[in-house]
């Protein structure tokens, strides 16, 4: 069983010149997750403006991981805080999915104030151990993947034009060899396996009302623990298991080889922050 260890927490107490006072409960240093999800908690009262969302983001690129509201009651703060009346609901709680990351990476916890200014409160250094994903007869049934990366005009072009033309090795056979769809597959199984905030899109009320965009399942929510250990377990395997049988159906669609020689795809890896 892969599990992730926090190892190290900066907390910015430069942030205080714009929040009257914040804390970051959970996680804490040498706590361990299981696979797939790591827990945020803590409270957070804004100076001179509502803080309404905390945001936790990958330090690469910026890349936004869970969004959750503020308004979790928390009568411990409100009693030392009792002369600001929304330190009674300045809680917050939420999960981020860690599948897709590498094992080694740094988050951001930022507060989020009523004018979607961004202010940072703290870093979290994860580190991973152990092996994740199914067992390994299933995933010997699957394609494995050669994914390829390297700066542009480096050769990725002529190199993918030799992966693909050995016989147990598939690719999409048209030149400049750029068709990401284990890309967007997995792109597809972050944003599905991963926690609803219960915000934008992922809120139970408005998920209906965009058809170019889908966010993560609206009741695979931490606020709904009932549900919670169907959703890390089955409701992950089976996102993942369907995206991977569509990359090596596709990869079967293309291929013209002996299907029995067939044992990797190739594909020009384009997303850094993914593992």
């Amino acid at each position: 069983m892969k599990r992730f260890i926090i190892k190290k927490i900066d907390i910015y107490t430069s942030s205080l010149e714009f929040l009257t006072g914040f804390s970051i409960d959970e996680p804490t240093v040498n706590k361990c997750y299981n696979w797939p999800f790591i827990n945020i908690a803590g409270w957070v009262v804004g100076k001179n403006r509502l803080i309404t969302e905390v945001e936790v983001t990958l330090e690469t690129l910026y890349l936004p991981l869970q969004t959750t509201s503020v308004g979790v009651p928390r009568p411990d703060v409100a009693k030392f805080l009792s002369n600001i009346p929304e330190s009674k609901n300045s809680g917050f709680f939420s999960r981020f999915s860690v599948v897709g990351l590498p094992p080694r990476f740094e988050i951001l916890v930022n507060a989020i104030d009523v004018d979607r200014e961004v202010i940072p409160m703290a870093t979290i250094q994860v580190e991973a151990e152990g092996e994740a994903g199914n067992d390994s007869q299933e995933v010997s049934r699957y394609l494995q993947p050669i994914l390829l990366s390297a700066l542009a005009r480096s050769g990725t072009t002529w190199l993918m034009r030799l992966l693909i033309s050995h016989p147990a090795i598939v690719g999409y056979p048209r030149y400049p060899y750029e068709l990401h769809v284990a890309g967007y597959a997995w792109h597809a199984c972050r944003v599905l396996a991963a926690p609803s905030g219960l915000t934008g899109l992922s809120h139970p009320d408005l998920f209906w009302f965009d058809l170019q965009r889908i966010s993560s399942n609206p009741f695979f929510s931490p606020h709904l623990d009932d549900l919670t250990d169907w959703f890390k377990d089955e409701y992950i395997k089976q996102i993942l298991s369907c995206h991977q049988f569509a990359v090596e159906s596709f990869c079967r669609h293309l291929s013209l080889k002996i299907l029995n020689e067939m044992c990797f795809f190739a594909e020009k890896q384009v997303v850094p922050y993914y593992s």
